[in-house]
């Protein structure tokens, strides 16, 4: 065999190959890209409960057409919201088979990839505006990257955006979001951010302004199938009501969430941080705010919030009385709620300011009572309430100091400071007297606990009926 005719088999036998790579490897990519829809599908079920999911929540491959060296794929995202409609985001896909994408090789990525794909929205009743805003185009392009065993990325670019409709305006800076897939593509972590989005409504002139704003998330599956995720978002600034006198501006916004998923049950943590909070020129000081949910069955909770929302739906007002039928379904989803015996806690809730510091802490233990039908009201909650607890600090140096801010001028600012003073001895002093709180200095402290159907004050052990004739004393 001559030189020539060797090199023509050559390269027939190699395009032979790589059609054929080609094509398997398309195969592969539409068994991955299904399995992954419904692994989505089956961690919503798990989340919300499988006919919520159904109902309110899912993905959906309306189309797949798979050729040899590419394929085209349309998605739907389904989504019902709080008043019962349904609101879709459709994305076209556009797959470019691995192993080696000739176009991916054309602009010189020699790696091997099971699939390059770009994904772009299309027009729905959802999103029309948006895309009218970009003249057609699709407000979000998608870049992803599925490698082979189990791993990919995916970069998504938010076009800037300016939106009005009605007394309505939007004003979007752009922004971008990176995501790396592993484990199977059951781990995911995200960093992503934006300049600016202003929401402005002319009618009730509201507005609502971010400034630098981050997003970070990490979702991680053990090999128990516990899922753990971890988020956080930071803004430079929120403003509301910019356009007013007394604007509301909270700088060094900080929200993080730390949630754990066994199936359906839960714990979660999440914490508010506000360094910089001013009303106007008056300045607050700075708010934090932190809360768990321990043991939360997150399905029976989405079912008794579904059933309410179908109750008050075929009403079609907030004002309505039940039937017994309706009354009996409510309590039948609220004690599948209480069955994991959840606990709710508030810690801690501060406020800070230049000459001292106020916190809050309780907690309510919950469980399912041992006849959740009885009529009985005063054993059923004391059945239903395994523990309450309350702690309080209030320091009068910060209560003053925050009075006074609210003067202009420093004559007014000195007189409402004297008149904080009066107002928190007064109220504190009543307070002391009914024994509801302890004061040591400029500090008053405050501390409850029922647990066993008893009471325990600051201390003092009593049962409910007095702790109820204590606040009455005050409250005369």
């Amino acid at each position: 065999m001559n030189k020539g005719k060797l090199l023509v088999t050559t390269v027939i036998v190699l395009g032979a190959a790589y059609v054929g790579a080609t094509w398997y490897v398309g195969k592969e990519v539409q068994s991955t890209v299904e399995r992954l829809v419904a692994q989505s599908n089956e961690r919503m079920a798990q989340l919300l409960g499988p006919n919520m999911a159904r109902d309110n929540l899912n993905i959906e491959i309306n189309k797949y057409e798979r050729g040899i060296f590419s394929s085209d794929v349309v998605y739907t995202f389904r989504l019902k919201g709080a008043d019962g409609k349904q609101h879709d985001l459709m994305l076209k896909d556009h797959l470019l088979h691995g192993p080696l994408p000739w176009e991916a090789m054309r602009e010189g990525e020699f790696a091997p990839v099971l699939a390059l794909s770009r994904s772009e929205l299309l027009p729905t009743r959802t999103v029309q505006a948006w895309m009218d805003s970009q003249r057609g185009a699709s407000p979000v392009v998608i870049d992803t990257r599925i490698d082979f065993g189990g791993k990919g990325s995916s970069e998504w670019t938010f076009l800037p955006t300016e939106l009005s409709e009605g007394g309505s305006k939007v004003s979007f800076s752009g922004g971008s979001l990176s995501m790396r897939f592993s484990n199977d593509f059951k781990d995911v972590s995200a960093r992503g951010g934006f300049k600016a989005l202003n929401l402005f409504d002319s009618g009730d002139d509201d507005s609502f302004a971010l400034r630098d704003v981050r997003i970070e998330t990490e979702n991680v599956t053990r090999a128990d199938a516990s899922a753990r995720q971890q988020s956080s978002l930071t803004a430079e600034q929120v403003v509301l009501d910019e356009h007013t006198d007394e604007p509301l501006k909270l700088g060094k916004v900080a929200v993080s969430v730390d949630a754990t998923q066994v199936g359906t049950m839960m714990d979660g943590a999440i914490r508010y941080d506000f360094g910089q909070v001013a009303a106007g020129d008056i300045k607050l000081g700075s708010f934090a705010a932190g809360g768990k949910v321990l043991r939360l069955d997150a399905a029976a909770f989405t079912a008794l919030a579904g059933e309410y929302d179908a109750i008050q739906a075929k009403y079609g007002t907030t004002e309505f009385s039940m039937t017994d039928e309706e009354q009996e379904r409510l309590r039948d989803r609220a004690m599948a709620l209480l069955a994991s015996s959840p606990s709710i806690v508030i810690d801690p809730l501060v406020w800070k300011n230049e000459k001292g510091e106020s916190t809050l802490r309780f907690q309510l233990d919950l469980a399912a009572p041992t006849d959740p039908k009885t009529r009985d009201i005063e054993v059923l909650l004391s059945e239903i309430i395994r523990l309450a607890g309350l702690d309080l600090k209030l320091s009068k140096a910060m209560f003053v100091q925050a009075f006074g801010q609210t003067a202009e001028g420093t004559d007014d600012r000195l007189q409402m400071e004297m008149m904080g003073s009066e107002l928190y001895d007064q109220y504190v002093n009543e307070l002391q007297q009914a024994g509801l709180v302890k004061v040591d200095g400029d500090v008053a402290t405050g501390s409850v606990l029922y647990q066993d159907r008893k009471v325990t004050l600051n201390g003092e052990t009593m049962t409910v009926e007095e702790l109820v004739q204590r606040i009455m004393l005050f409250a005369m």
